[in-house]
């Protein structure tokens, strides 16, 4: 079905069963389909609202020479799914962008202000091209039981990531609040490139691992009665800020902490540091507590280590 309208489209009527829609050009979109549906370009000046007891898949009927070409170009975008929703094709939604499924796929690029997807008690797989570009706003948000990420995360404001189970970003993932924060909360998170320059970076699970940078004005990793491992490239690079805290059952450090601000480390059991860990405070002091300590090198050379 393919659609061209000056105003509006309304088919909400819940005895719809569309199978593929086309919008070339309409004022707002409000569809609900029952069985599940796939949309193939909608092109709508104001609000997209498509809802279904089944599965949707946002995506295009360009065949060749697509590089250009976005599944949705819209100002407002929301869509519910009963099943799932896949993001098949790249989408524009210049100010809010708004998905609940049981189980979401981004497999092109997003572009809003601001993102709001929910994969409710599902997961939330993010492919390699399925990259999350964050304008000027209040930033992106992410939830769902399990979250895989592949792609990059990329938010003009705040970013947070909050899932039952487990997150885990693969190391070519990068995850960044260019003027916010970005704040992550879940079960054990294997975490890759995490960038706040201008902000603060917390992170709180019951296992935490880190394999690629973390950067950030003020980091907070707590695992609580769990472990932190701080892998080789799992560095930890403080700007000028409040500092850096760990807090754990265990930690162990393969890497570097440098902190223009403060490093506390606490531990409930050991903490373990590497031959090729070192810890670094450049203006003030470094806090180590736990029960059996095993150090490398620690510098503060403008404060105390205690």
């Amino acid at each position: 079905t393919t659609l061209n309208a000056g105003g509006e489209i309304n088919l909400a009527n819940a005895g719809n069963d569309i199978n593929k829609i086309n919008v070339a050009r309409a004022t707002k979109l409000d569809l609900f389909d029952s069985n599940g549906f796939t949309t193939v370009g909608l092109n709508v000046t104001d609000d997209v609202n498509l809802r279904s007891s089944g599965g949707i898949i946002l995506s295009t009927s360009c065949t060749t020479d697509c590089n250009n070409t976005h599944g949705i170009n819209t100002k407002n975008l929301k869509v519910k799914s009963d099943v799932g929703v896949t993001v098949a094709k790249s989408i524009v939604a210049a100010d809010t962008i708004n998905i609940e499924s049981q189980g979401l796929v981004i497999n092109d690029s997003i572009t809003s202000k601001q993102f709001t997807l929910n994969a409710l008690n599902g997961k939330l797989v993010l492919n390699e091209s399925g990259n999350l570009l964050g304008q000027e706003g209040t930033g992106i948000e992410l939830t769902a039981n399990n979250i895989e990420q592949r792609s990059k995360i990329i938010s003009g404001g705040n970013v947070k990531v909050s899932a039952l189970g487990d997150v885990v970003m693969t190391d070519a993932a990068v995850m960044e609040s260019m003027n916010g924060d970005v704040v992550l909360n879940g079960n054990n998170l294997q975490l890759a490139t995490l960038n706040a320059t201008k902000g603060s970076t917390t992170v709180t699970a019951q296992g935490i691992t880190a394999n690629k940078s973390i950067t950030s004005k003020q980091i907070s990793l707590n695992a609580g009665n769990g472990k932190i491992i701080l892998n080789t490239d799992g560095n930890l690079l403080g700007q000028e800020g409040t500092g850096i805290e760990l807090a754990a059952n265990t930690i162990e450090q393969h890497s570097k902490i440098i902190s223009g601000g403060n490093i506390k480390a606490v531990a409930t059991g050991d903490v373990t540091m590497f031959t090729s860990a070192e810890m670094e405070s450049l203006n003030e002091d470094i806090t180590l507590t736990g029960n059996n300590l095993k150090l490398a090198a620690l510098k503060s050379v403008n404060g105390t280590t205690t």
